[in-house]
């Protein structure tokens, strides 16, 4: 299974794309203002361990964190002392109100107070080789991270796929749209369904999404057009090392694929677009200052000028990073914000 990785580091986050025989699997982004405070699936902590926790199995071990992560402790283990100095390594992310996973790791350097004692790069868990992304590559990051913050997405040869987080699970539909239907509907229905399973998969993979997920397919698949509807979908998620684990359930008899994905970390949309749907201000401010570096090949002693949503020009002009520093040393001194309502825009004044 040939597998190679892409990064693209901005001035405010950096991107991500896993790339499987040829085709782009997963998606990342880790934003700056993130790095202080979230721990990281992979990042190893020296933590104090609390009180065990009999209900729960385990002990909560503060790691310096605005939020406490997890420790749980097997049958046959004793639980740690409280207020014992622990190495943790992170093998889930805060999600759904629930603090990070960890594990106990054997390090010398459990001494001095709750801290990060290594932070994991965003692609090491692919295990794979890592590549600087050119500038195509970076742009072709940008478009299909765009492609997957949409509710919707094209099946091969015609179909589409409408993705919804509600709160209880993923809700997929399929539907045939504009896919061309022949005169055997059965082989019809059959290929519809094997080729959304395997895209669904695929999206659920680039947008990290995680927990419960349902798959609404077109008709009621029994036999052996449901097997192969099944192996789509577990082919779509592919057996690489490290993947989270995934279990599928039988389609049920209204034509329903139940899959449970382990969650490791929060969702590809999670950071970039809001409670309604829409981006940020920080993934517009973000979106923006990566609009003037590019303009700044062709400024040619013209001034780059960026106009943003005011909410936008608020989130930079509060200084929650350091993007002036960064983006000084890209375009220099001669560059403009201003404030308007309006879509991001940016131009050579």
């Amino acid at each position: 299974m040939a597998r190679e990785a892409f990064i693209d580091a901005r001035i405010g986050e950096t991107r991500a794309g896993l790339v499987q025989n040829g085709k782009l699997v997963e998606l990342r982004v880790r934003r700056w203002s993130d790095d202080a405070s979230r721990a990281r699936a992979g990042d190893v902590f020296v933590g104090r361990a609390g009180a065990f926790d009999r209900g729960a199995g385990g002990v909560f071990v503060h790691l310096g964190q605005p939020v406490d992560g997890f420790l749980t402790v097997r049958r046959d283990e004793g639980p740690p002392p409280e207020g014992a100095m622990l190495t943790v390594r992170v093998t889930r992310e805060a999600v759904d109100g629930k603090g990070p996973g960890l594990v106990q790791v054997e390090d010398d350097a459990s001494a001095g107070p709750p801290r990060r004692l290594h932070a994991a790069g965003i692609a090491d868990d692919w295990r794979c080789e890592v590549f600087e992304a050119d500038p195509d590559q970076a742009a072709a990051l940008e478009e299909a991270i765009e492609a997957a913050l949409s509710p919707t997405a094209p099946i091969p040869g015609g179909g589409r796929l409408t993705i919804e987080r509600t709160a209880a699970c993923i809700a997929i539909d399929v539907d045939a749209a504009n896919r061309p239907t022949g005169s055997d509907r059965a082989r019809f229905m059959r290929g519809l369904n094997v080729a959304a399973a395997g895209e669904a998969a695929r999206q659920i993979r680039l947008r990290g999404l995680a927990g419960l997920i349902i798959i609404d397919l077109a008709g009621h698949p029994r036999g052996s057009d449901a097997g192969a509807i099944v192996r789509a979908a577990q082919d779509g998620f592919g057996a690489g090392p490290g993947e989270p684990r995934v279990e599928f359930a039988d389609i049920s008899r209204f034509g329903v694929l139940e899959i449970a994905r382990e969650r490791r970390a929060v969702s590809l949309a999670e950071p970039l677009l809001g409670p309604d749907g829409s981006a940020t201000p920080e993934t517009l401010a973000l979106d923006g200052r990566a609009r003037l570096v590019r303009l700044a090949a062709a400024a040619k002693g013209r001034t780059p000028t960026l106009a943003l949503p005011t909410a936008a020009h608020a989130w930079l002009e509060a200084a929650a990073i350091d993007w002036r520093g960064p983006l000084s040393r890209v375009l220099g001194p001669r560059f403009a914000l201003e404030a308007r309502e309006g879509a991001v825009e940016a131009w050579l004044a």
